[in-house]
């Protein structure tokens, strides 16, 4: 029997893209901390992502800010 796992949904305003570089940065450091479902637009400095419930978020924004 396949486990359910809960998502929550997450929205983080992130200053300072500035390219699809940055896109990427931030979609590769989502997807190593096991975030689904990524969309960064650098243009609107917003990403918008599903989490699993236990992982966690305030990890995920102190990575982004290195």
């Amino acid at each position: 029997m396949k486990e359910e796992i809960n998502m929550k949904r997450i929205q983080m305003e992130i200053k300072g893209m500035t390219c699809t570089s940055c896109e990427d940065h931030v979609r590769e450091t989502l997807q190593k901390n096991g975030a689904e479902n990524i969309q960064v637009d650098y243009q609107e400095g917003k990403t918008e992502f599903q989490l699993p419930d236990g992982n966690n978020e305030e990890n995920i924004r102190e990575e982004l800010q290195k």
